[in-house]
């Protein structure tokens, strides 16, 4: 254990103060959302405020621990994700057609998200351990099969978002460990064969019918196409002030839906207009930059890993969830970092953003607060 008061000071605190800001964002578009519908007892505010609490104490508790003890204990977090990954698929709630979650006394836990931490941790300690064998054919299998057990499971759900964040990740990992011309070659027939076996065998009508909103979305604007109509439709109204809290016609009068997790962001461009939507978009880009020169200046190769693959999982799920509010990216119910409603979610990147502040302060210890 650290002395907590010294570490607590030592912090990056530019990284933790735009997480703090991007999440009280979410509560306000959330509790703008609860008061519009009338929903007295504001549930959605309540629940997302207890996940708040708990992410928070996850990032000071993480803090107590030392850098070695990712390390150490990698496997054994992998391990139980791949469990309930498993158990989830047979005694799991199916929600919206994914059976992805336990549902405990009114609170519902999704261990995809945590299996993406556990992933992260796994893979990170994998890569630095085989840092002389990155070139290596066994080295790109032994990866990739780490990687596809849960991405496996995951899809068997269905739950193509996650899977693609996962997927996405360790692509991103490996190219920064190095690639051979032939492997990339080979990563891109295997990437269009995937797809293409995908769309054939595992793409459920639901999943489909969304790649083809993408490619038309004007081809049934009442049925298929409603969902990102709308959100378009919303994030335009906004314009450059927005029309204030609680008067956003779309997300308040239910014509948005899931307007507190897939499509927040168009509820919160149609309330506080390209203002509001670009102080969210600024905050996460001031993230990905502190994770991208702290990978740079990292004092192993674990922790720039660690940095490089929670980088991709922010990078890609905000391109893909702005995009498909926007409607230059097809609907995969990928939410926005830190804004979306969603407990499991949130207090899953607030563990996260614990084991990068970890890594952040350790590489300041031992390069003299290069990235300070």
């Amino acid at each position: 254990m650290k002395p907590f008061a010294r570490t607590i000071q030592k912090l990056d605190w530019i990284v933790l103060a735009s997480v703090l800001t991007l999440t009280i964002f979410g509560l306000i578009a959330i509790f703008s959302l609860d008061r519009g519908q009338e929903l007295a007892s504001y549930p959605f505010l309540t629940k997302q405020l207890i996940a708040f609490g708990i992410g928070i104490g996850c990032i000071f508790l993480f803090q107590r621990f030392q850098y070695e003890f990712f390390k150490s204990t990698s496997t054994y977090a992998y391990i139980v994700a791949i469990v309930l990954l498993v158990s989830v698929l047979f005694f799991g709630n199916t929600i919206r057609g994914t059976t992805g979650w336990f549902v405990i006394a009114g609170f519902s836990l999704q261990p995809v998200e945590f299996a993406k931490i556990a992933l992260l941790v796994h893979l990170s300690h994998f890569f630095a351990r085989n840092r002389d064998h990155f070139r290596t054919w066994w080295f790109l299998f032994g990866s990739f099969v780490i990687t596809a057990i849960p991405v496996t499971l995951t899809v068997l759900q269905p739950d193509a978002g996650s899977a693609m964040i996962m997927m996405g990740m360790w692509i991103v990992m490996v190219f920064v460990s190095g690639i051979r011309r032939t492997q990339f070659t080979f990563f891109v027939v295997a990437a269009l064969l995937a797809v293409s076996m995908s769309w054939v065998f595992l793409f459920e009508d639901y999943q489909k019918d969304r790649i083809r909103t993408f490619m038309d979305p004007a081809g049934d604007p009442l049925g298929r196409g409603y969902n990102v109509n709308q959100s378009i439709i919303a994030v335009g109204s906004g314009q450059f002030f927005g029309k204030g809290l609680g008067f956003g016609s779309q997300s308040q009068l239910r014509f948005l839906p899931e307007s507190r997790n897939d499509f927040i962001f168009a509820a919160i461009a149609e309330e506080l207009g390209f203002i509001g939507s670009s102080v969210i978009l600024i905050l996460l880009f001031v993230i990905w930059l502190r994770l991208l020169l702290g990978a740079q200046h990292a004092s192993d190769d674990f922790g720039m890993f660690v940095l490089v693959g929670f980088l991709s999982i922010l990078m890609i799920q905000t391109l893909v969830n702005v995009g498909m509010n926007m409607g230059i990216t097809p609907v995969t119910g990928i939410g926005l970092p830190f804004v979306s409603y969603g407990g499991s979610s949130l207090i899953a990147q607030y563990m996260m953003v614990g084991v990068v502040l970890t890594v952040l302060l350790h590489t300041r210890r031992k390069m003299g607060h290069v990235i300070g």
